[in-house]
């Protein structure tokens, strides 16, 4: 008897086809729940971007509120006394120029992290990683 049978080849083939089914869908998936939609970067960047907003959350749980404009990212490095460093170093985008921060000023509390894309004077091509706090509150609910 044949190691493998017809109907056992048959089986292996058809489970290694649902399987890659199913990294494919959870691929789109993921992709189409990212907070960076119609971005065409690279995953470094998407991380890179959604790094930088978790650590402006993370300073808002130790300090009650969000960096300001004029801090920015810079909080991250050095700040306040009785408060952790969050970050050694702030990466500039895939483009050479540093990622900008803006707090939101409307609406819930939250902010926005900026890159101006590979032009910079185009604001068609800039990548935009906006969030409130609430929505890390929510997100971090439905993982409890």
């Amino acid at each position: 008897m044949p190691a493998f049978s017809p109907r056992r080849l048959h089986l292996f083939t058809l489970g290694a086809l649902f399987a890659i089914g199913g990294l494919y869908f959870t691929i789109a998936a993921l992709r189409s729940l990212s907070p960076l939609d119609g971005c065409r970067c690279d995953t470094n960047f998407r991380t890179e971007m959604m790094s930088l907003g978790t650590q402006c959350y993370v300073f808002f749980l130790k300090t009650s509120r969000v960096p300001t404009n004029a801090e920015g990212f810079s909080v991250l490095i050095d700040p306040p006394p009785g408060v952790p460093r969050l970050a050694d170093v702030i990466f500039p985008d895939p483009f050479g120029r540093p990622f900008q921060y803006h707090r939101s000023e409307k609406g819930p509390p939250g902010f926005v992290i900026l890159s101006l894309g590979p032009d910079p004077n185009d604001p068609t091509d800039d990548v935009t990683y906006e969030r409130t706090l609430d929505s890390y509150a929510r997100a971090i609910e439905s993982h409890l």
